[in-house]
């Protein structure tokens, strides 16, 4: 008896499949280009306009707007392209089909180390998902990996095309990147809060400030004057990196005294002690007058240290990266803390609360 046909029907995509691939990576790397040129221009006119950028930088920026979306027409298509390659180098393994086809039974378990691509991992669905192309192709891994390293490349080297993109006033740019970074890093700790557990609060910078207040006082004269303890100033600058554990250990023990007596709010309630929560911190901080100098601010903050790299305040490169590396370790916590089994069962809790308890899930303590 002949095998079945559906294994091959799943590990060779169709001629009609394999050119909507292409398509739609042609279209999605079109329109990327598109909207990022889009962008790109609106910033730059701004720049014309408030007087920072020069006419033939302009006109050079005319030109990249006019290029950007052939250029992503022609990557979407290389994108498709090794998508494809990827599904015909999974279709070309070898299949261990089961005994059991030898009398004219399906081989179920040689069928599913087809689907699961060639593993036993028991989930077949997400290999077949990338062998069988789909209306959104741009989901196959290696588009995805492609336009993800696109994106890498571009943020690490940036500092590096700025100048040549949009002339003079760089660092002040790049500056200005570093501090949106922040909010980067707040949307991520939202998005835990808010997008994983399902939790409204409206207090979430506050834990912010408690731990810039950790490093300004712990990094700067202020502790000699509080304390009386004065140290090396070629030595401080080191302290940042341990300061930086020690910040975020002290706003998680304020999480934790807030959590506590709010375990089992939900909905608005949650949201109006979280927002008085994050009204009274800043209040506190400003009467501090003392501790943290009031409106003044904590002046003399050490920058930190790295070895081979000057940190100033007037190079804002080294913030750029610093910044940079600290957004990819927040978002692999994300990843992992959404693919853990807290995550999983914030994420129950956040869908719902009936079937999350009836599965076992403690629904104060998780």
């Amino acid at each position: 008896m002949n095998e079945p046909a559906t294994a091959e029907v799943l590990s060779l995509p169709a001629d009609e499949q394999r050119a909507i691939l292409l398509y739609r990576g042609r279209i999605g790397g079109f329109w990327f280009a598109t909207v990022f040129a889009v962008i790109w221009l609106v910033a730059d006119l701004i720049f014309y306009l408030s007087g920072s950028l020069p006419t033939t930088l302009l006109i050079w920026a005319l030109i990249r707007t006019l290029l950007f979306p052939v250029a992503g027409y022609f990557l979407g298509q290389l994108g498709g392209m090794i998508a494809l390659s990827r599904l015909r180098s999974q279709a070309s393994k070898p299949l261990s089909l089961d005994p059991a086809a030898q009398d004219g039974r399906a081989p179920r378990r040689g069928f599913l180390r087809l689907l699961s691509g060639g593993s036993s991992n028991g989930r077949p669905e997400n290999a077949a998902r990338e062998q069988v192309p789909n209306d959104l192709p741009l989901q196959s891994g290696g588009a995805t990996r492609f336009y993800l390293l696109l994106l890498l490349g571009f943020v690490i080297f940036y500092p590096v095309l700025d100048q040549y993109l949009f002339g003079s006033g760089s660092d002040a740019r790049l500056a200005q990147y570093g501090d949106a970074g922040y909010y980067i890093i707040l949307a991520l700790g939202l998005n835990i809060v808010v997008g994983f557990a399902g939790l409204l609060d409206l207090g979430y910078v506050a834990f912010f400030a408690i731990g810039s207040y950790v490093w300004g006082i712990l990094g700067s004269p202020q502790l000699g004057v509080l304390t009386g303890i004065h140290v090396d100033p070629n030595i401080w600058p080191w302290f940042f990196w341990p300061a930086l554990i020690l910040a975020a250990l002290i706003a998680a023990f304020w999480g934790v005294l807030l959590g506590a007596p709010t375990l089992r709010l939900r909905g608005d309630y949650l949201a109006i002690v979280t927002l008085g929560f994050g009204e009274i911190v800043p209040i506190v901080f400003l009467e501090l007058d003392n501790v943290t100098r009031g409106a003044n601010g904590v002046a003399g903050v050490f920058s930190p240290a790295f070895p081979g790299v000057v940190w100033n305040g007037i190079t804002p490169v080294p913030y750029y990266y610093l910044i940079l590396a600290l957004i990819a370790l927040v978002i692999f916590a994300n990843v992992r803390l959404r693919d853990s089994r807290m995550g999983r069962a914030w994420i129950a809790i956040r869908e719902d609360e009936v079937a999350a308890a009836s599965s076992g899930i403690n629904l104060v303590n998780t």
